[in-house]
């Protein structure tokens, strides 16, 4: 995005008598970085689709067999992912300080 920034029309007397004149544009970029145009993306899942753990709704309860520490287990390939661990890491490859944009679904 691009906004003029300073403009320079003069009304001289090739404006008065022919209604057009030369005119002087000066835009400044809001971003002025150079960005490439290929996509990139990562994406990670879940060592292992679970339900979820059910916790003790009183104080006091046993919860349900669960003792500290917990036992996590040990991540395994999920929808063809090779030893997907649930982490992703991006390179910023350039000179200029980029922004990640970041999405958790689910």
């Amino acid at each position: 995005r691009a906004r003029i920034s300073r403009r320079v029309v003069p009304q001289d007397r090739t404006f008065v008598v022919h209604g057009a004149s030369k005119a002087s544009l000066q835009w400044t970029a809001t971003d002025p970085r150079r960005f490439g145009s290929a996509l990139r993306e990562a994406r990670t899942h879940l060592p292992v689709a679970e339900p979820g753990l059910l916790w003790p709704e009183e104080a006091g309860e046993t919860g349900l067999g669960l003792q500290w520490p917990l036992d996590w287990g040990v991540p395994e390939p999920a929808d063809g992912a090779t030893g997907a661990t649930g982490t992703c890491a991006a390179a910023n490859g350039g000179s200029a300080t980029a922004h990640p944009l970041i999405e958790f679904r689910g």
